[in-house]
C-alpha cells in the first residue's frame, strides 16, 4: 500500500523526507476490506499432468512491474490474499521436475490477463509442454 491508500507505485502521492525529518502529519492507511483472494491450480497440456514447481506472478498491465509472486505448490495449487481489485496480467513459469532431468519435460512460459472484482477460487491454468 502506497500513500493516498494506493495500491500501485504510479498512482501514489509522492512525500518528500529530509534526513531526520518527521512528519506525524502524514497516515498511511492499510485497508483490510476490499481485498480479495485469488486461488487456482496449474496443470499440462496435452497430459494434464499437475504442474508442482514454478512461480505464478501478479504484473501491473501498464509497465509489466511484478506487483505478487508466489510459488506453486506441490499439489499444484496456488494462492494470493489481500489481492485489490483491478487488471492484472498472470505470469506463469512451470518448472520441470528435477530428478530425472534426461526426461524432464520443459513447459512454455504462460501469459494471460486477469480482471480481479472478487475472490476467486477456482482459477484453472494450463501450460503446455515445450516440443523442443
Amino acid at each position: 500500500v502506497y500513500f493516498g491508500n494506493r495500491f500501485k507505485l504510479k498512482d501514489a502521492t509522492a512525500i518528500e523526507l529530509g534526513d531526520g525529518e518527521d512528519r506525524p502529519d502524514i497516515d498511511i492507511n492499510v485497508p483490510t476490506t476490499g481485498l480479495h483472494t485469488l486461488q487456482g491450480f496449474i496443470n499440462s497440456s496435452p497430459e494434464g499432468r499437475t504442474i508442482t514447481k514454478g512461480t505464478i506472478s501478479l504484473l501491473d498491465p501498464d509497465d509489466k512491474s511484478v506487483l505478487r509472486e508466489a510459488d506453486v505448490q506441490q499439489d499444484g495449487s496456488f494462492s494470493f490474499r489481500f489481492v485489490a481489485s483491478g487488471s492484472y496480467i498472470v505470469q506463469i513459469a512451470a518448472r520441470a521436475d528435477e530428478s530425472n532431468d534426461q526426461n524432464a519435460v520443459k513447459y512454455l512460459p504462460l501469459t494471460v490477463p486477469l480482471q480481479v472484482e472478487g475472490d476467486m477460487e477456482d482459477l484453472a491454468y494450463t501450460v503446455s509442454a515445450n516440443k523442443h
